[in-house]
């Protein structure tokens, strides 16, 4: 299968293509695709869904199987699940010519970026690991932490860089760790095809 991945940040699109060929290995999927289109979380769906349609019809055009649209959750009261479903359904009401899921990450990529610190660890001239950062991230507390927060305190000497420090610590992330502690990029995978998620995405994979 070959899916696409439209995602709304420069740092989704510059970080995640590290990720593509563990996603490859990991999963059902033959090749991953990452695309970025401009679209504001907070937008009525079919805001959304014009602001991805490009994005989406060079999928169909390469006739990829499977669109996964990622969208951040950051202040919305809507669950991820409710948030997902209403976008399936206008996406799938446009009738753009390729499947489209939705994955909502909680709150945003950066949660999805403390959720392997072993990771940050590895980057030792750049992070700093602390036992309240653990504290905060393990065990499967990743989405719920203040991310962006613990990684700017986490960072040594110039201050944490979304882009370049998103990059760096997804060339050291392995998918199993951030599974262990992020529900959302559980659900990510299990929209991939991952084998051990097709049940559903609550209980965390071990390593």
């Amino acid at each position: 299968m070959r899916i696409g991945v439209v995602v709304e940040g420069q740092s989704e699109f510059t970080a995640l293509p590290q990720l593509r060929e563990q996603l490859c290995l990991e999963t059902s999927t033959g090749s991953v695709k990452i695309l970025r289109a401009r679209y504001d979380p907070h937008a009525r769906p079919e805001r959304v869904v014009k602001a991805c349609r490009s994005a989406l019809r060079q999928l169909v055009g390469r006739r990829f199987d499977l669109a996964v649209v990622l969208i951040d959750r950051e202040r919305q009261t809507k669950s991820p699940a409710a948030i997902a479903e209403e976008l399936e359904a206008a996406f799938a009401a446009a009738e753009i010519g390729i499947p489209v899921a939705v994955v909502v990450k909680d709150r945003c990529f950066e949660n999805w970026l403390v959720a392997d610190l072993e990771a940050l660890r590895r980057l030792t001239g750049r992070f700093e690991v602390s036992t309240g950062m653990v504290k905060a991230i393990e065990p499967d507390r990743a989405d719920r932490a203040d991310a962006h927060r613990l990684l700017k305190v986490a960072t040594k000497g110039d201050a944490y860089g979304k882009v370049d420090d998103a990059r760096r610590i997804l060339e050291k992330a392995t998918i199993t760790h951030m599974a262990q502690h992020s529900r959302s990029f559980r659900c990510f995978l299990a929209r991939l095809g991952h084998p051990r998620l097709q049940n559903g995405s609550c209980k965390p994979l071990s390593a």
